[in-house]
């Protein structure tokens, strides 16, 4: 049983029209969508805005009811981002939260346990590109460790196009796959502007992984590709 929860008072549906402070609500369908793909149908979307006490119950409430409960903004270091505290409170264990990654840094995941059953939370962050990523590279594999089914090992391709990348961190770079006519799969990188820009990885058909001790990529280097679709 997967709990898929939004947060944030900026949020409408997707059929609303948003105010100038606004903006839809898509996490929740794309992660749901993404992972009824993979299989996991036992899925169920809920939202909580930026009020303290509602987060607090909503938190204890999720803890009660689900198995894996997937939760996407609230967890960085805004004044209202008030998860990580209220998951706490609820019984969940913090195992670790910030990542040398590009996107996906402010990632959060944690542990309950009692009477020997065990609530896994991931919480990630509320940027689009971000919280897509982390689902595909950390969640599904999870629930798929989870579900007792095989690891899914990246595919290896090789990069089309040199490419730099000077941060300290690891990077998970969209890209467009492309199949040479000797069969060869190439990965073409389609930088995003910013983990918001949902419609820069429209093109792309997933990510590969850049390593972090590294900042130069050159063309045909072998690297990790991670479909969007699973």
């Amino acid at each position: 049983r997967i709990s898929i929860v939004t947060t944030g008072d900026e949020l409408v549906a997707v059929d609303a029209t948003p105010l100038a402070h606004q903006i839809r609500r898509s996490n929740d369908l794309a992660l749901e969508t993404a992972l009824r793909s993979a299989g996991f149908d036992s899925c169920e979307r809920s939202h909580i805005n930026d009020d303290r006490a509602e987060v607090e119950a909503t938190a204890r409430a999720l803890i009660e009811k689900a198995e894996v409960i997937i939760l996407a903004g609230g967890v960085s270091k805004g004044k209202r981002d008030f998860l990580p505290a209220a998951l706490e409170s609820a019984g969940v264990h913090k195992e670790f939260q910030w990542v040398a990654q590009r996107p996906g840094k402010p990632l959060w995941f944690g542990l309950a346990e009692s009477e020997g059953r065990k609530r896994y939370v991931f919480a990630l962050p509320g940027n689009p590109v971000s919280c897509f990523t982390c689902l595909h590279r950390y969640v599904i594999p999870a629930l798929n460790a989870m579900s007792g089914l095989p690891p899914t090992k990246p595919e290896s391709m090789r990069l089309k196009g040199s490419f730099e990348f000077k941060p300290p961190l690891a990077l998970f770079l969209p890209v467009e796959t492309q199949t040479d006519e000797n069969g060869q799969r190439w990965a073409a990188p389609l930088p995003f502007n910013t983990s918001g820009d949902y419609i820069s990885v429209a093109r792309t058909q997933g990510f590969v992984e850049l390593p972090r001790d590294l900042d130069c990529f050159a063309e045909g280097d072998v690297v990790a590709f991670r479909p969007w679709l699973v």
